[in-house]
């Protein structure tokens, strides 16, 4: 299992919140890290589970694909591809499925944050 806490400072001083990123295997380089295998991104009370998980470093976006389902709290937003971007928490996705306890919605693309699929 291969696991990276990327640790990073702004020079604005604004606080960041380091994602937890585990999976079968990784591949890092100074541009991007890839993550394989059960892949798993933890930031703040996000998580996201695909098969692929390419972390940009510089950017701090995570690109999510295959069997992707991104979880805050008791929601699930399943998709085959979810862009996150960390700074700003704002998730773009293809074609979807959301679901809480009874409800279930789908469509063909949504965005927004987290907090904006209650």
């Amino acid at each position: 299992v291969a696991t990276l806490l990327l640790a990073l400072a702004r020079l604005d001083g604004a606080e960041i919140v380091v994602p937890q990123l585990t999976a079968a295997s990784s591949r890092v380089t100074a541009e991007e890290s890839v993550f394989t295998g059960d892949a798993r991104l933890a930031h703040r009370d996000v998580v996201l589970y695909a098969d692929e998980v390419v972390y940009r470093n510089q950017e701090r976006v995570a690109v999510a694909r295959g069997n992707v389902i991104l979880i805050k709290g008791a929601l699930r937003l399943v998709a085959e591809e979810i862009t996150y971007r960390l700074d700003d928490q704002i998730y773009t996705v293809g074609r979807f499925r959301l679901g809480e306890g009874n409800y279930l919605a789908s469509g063909s693309a949504a965005a927004g944050t987290p907090d904006q699929l209650i």
